[in-house]
């Protein structure tokens, strides 16, 4: 017989999760979530985000840090043990019930239609006049909060719709030359567009979950230095999961990924994200700088669009299982 010899640990890259972060207002400041906590994978995304957005009083539309980046100052948390989203503006907070209670908003017939990424959804006004006035005070312009839980009672799931069919995504190459036809090939502010049969969405602009590839951005980062720019922080791309490497790892590899698992939960990837001048925003400071779009435009400019990150939706049936910082990730397709 042969004697099995235990092999040593592997000293290949290992790709991980650096770090998770949930944005519970869309366009507001995001939530860490804690290395030790397993956090819920959902079919429309990460459990608690973007369930909530503010809508102009005057137009309906979503507000957006592009045009008002002092949304990035608006921090929210969940206290699961008082059941309330805490929102923070400088000295100030907000307690705002995280219950569904019909009478905590406004009647169907008096809310305001709200539109989201210029389509109209079922999103909730909240009827108390404090909740307007916190964030309209804050951002100066006259505003309120809405909600749109997935799947709650008498609300409707927005959808993600498919642009490109699988046989019309073209096969990733060695290098990123598939880039023109990235995901979602619209305008950044569009709605998802998934490659697969429609699946509820939230309030993110464009796909359930962004993922950030720290290769990446670290090879960016090079790029600003060597130009004497300042170096963009993680948080200003507004990602949901930032993947790290033990050992560093390839920059932009994560354009040829088809799919990643974490923690045992399947995603697909859609393609990558177009960017704008809202990665200019400081999400610290809510001060607007010039890069990293400028470089962004100089790098990853492909048909006159500015790529940055890789949306990814989850697999069917894998929503109700869990992530957390520091799950192995391990990819299907390209390298790392």
């Amino acid at each position: 017989s042969v004697t099995q010899i235990p092999l040593p640990p592997s000293t290949e890259n290992t790709l991980y999760v650096e770090s998770l972060t949930i944005f519970p207002i869309k366009s507001c400041g995001g939530l860490p979530i804690p290395p030790s906590t397993d956090w819920e994978v959902r079919p429309e995304g990460l459990a608690w985000d973007r369930e909530w957005c503010l809508i102009h009083k005057g137009t309906g539309q979503a507000l957006s840090q592009k045009r008002y980046p002092r949304m990035a100052l608006l921090r929210p948390s969940l206290n699961f043990a008082t059941g309330h989203l805490i929102v923070t503006y400088l000295d100030q907070c907000l307690l705002v019930p995280l219950s569904p209670d019909p009478s905590l908003f406004e009647p169907a017939q008096r809310a305001l239609g709200a539109r989201v990424c210029g389509d109209n959804v079922a999103a909730q006004t909240y009827a108390q006049p404090h909740i307007s006035a916190f964030f309209s005070d804050a951002l100066a312009v006259p505003c309120t909060l809405a909600r749109f839980p997935a799947g709650g009672a008498g609300l409707t799931t927005r959808h993600s719709k498919a642009h490109m069919q699988r046989h019309q995504r073209p096969k990733r190459p060695p290098s990123w030359a598939s880039i023109p036809g990235a995901f979602p090939p619209t305008p950044p502010d569009s709605d998802s567009e998934c490659a697969m049969a429609p699946r509820p969405i939230l309030l993110s602009n464009e796909s359930p979950i962004l993922l950030v590839h720290r290769a990446s951005l670290d090879a960016l980062n090079a790029t600003i230095r060597s130009t004497g720019g300042k170096e963009a922080d993680a948080a200003v791309f507004r990602g949901n999961v930032v993947v790290g490497s033990r050992g560093g790892g390839e920059a932009y590899a994560e354009d040829q990924w088809e799919g990643v698992r974490i923690g045992g939960v399947g995603f697909k990837m859609l393609g990558a994200c177009r960017r704008c001048y809202m990665v200019c925003v400081d999400q610290v400071t809510g001060v607007k700088d010039e890069e990293p779009f400028v470089t962004l435009a100089r790098t990853r400019r492909f048909e006159g669009k500015v790529f940055f990150g890789e949306h990814m939706c989850v697999n069917p049936g894998a929503g109700g299982r869990t992530i957390r910082v520091g799950d192995v990730v391990e990819v299907d397709g390209g390298g790392l």
